[in-house]
């Protein structure tokens, strides 16, 4: 058995792409992928409604992310812009 984590949504594309390559020349071995965010937010019981709330604001950038990039053929600003501190 084989865990691939992942985290954001390119890390997320690169880990299902490296999956797929996996599974057509290792088809007998097992694999889980766990998008880390999304798995983290749904085992904080206590984060209650706000988990879904984030979740679901998450699900809504990728999608702006997404149509953005189909527009407009780049990143959004806030990610093509981004630099680290």
């Amino acid at each position: 058995m084989v865990v691939m984590a992942c985290a954001g949504d390119v890390p997320t594309l690169e880990t299902l792409d490296a999956v797929a390559l996996l599974r057509t020349h290792v088809p007998d071995l097992k694999i889980r992928v766990i998008n880390v965010v999304a798995d983290v937010i749904d085992q904080v019981s206590r984060l209650g409604p706000r988990g879904a709330y984030a979740k679901q604001a998450i699900r809504d950038k990728l999608i702006e992310h997404q149509r953005h990039i189909a527009e407009h053929g780049e990143d959004l600003p806030e990610v093509r812009d981004w630099k680290w501190l």
